[in-house]
């Protein structure tokens, strides 16, 4: 659901329930998470995240979280 848009930026709210069907993009992607915790993949290790963090997801890099967090997502 798209919350900002101004030129190239994007600002959606992200809310994955169960699975989450994350394939890489074509563009940078940050997510400050609102709620929930869980373990974030990063494409190369799982981090685990709680409300007020902000995780980082590269252009191209596989990337999923795991629980169902509520997150804001930027990219």
């Amino acid at each position: 659901m798209p919350l900002f848009q101004h030129g190239t930026l994007l600002t959606k709210l992200y809310a994955p329930r169960g699975h989450d069907p994350q394939t890489p993009h074509g563009r940078d992607e940050i997510y400050v998470v609102v709620k929930g915790t869980g373990k974030f993949f990063d494409g190369q290790a799982r981090q685990p995240f709680a409300p007020g963090d902000f995780l980082f997801a590269p252009a191209g890099v596989p990337h999923r979280s795991r629980t169902s967090p509520t997150i804001g997502s930027s990219g």
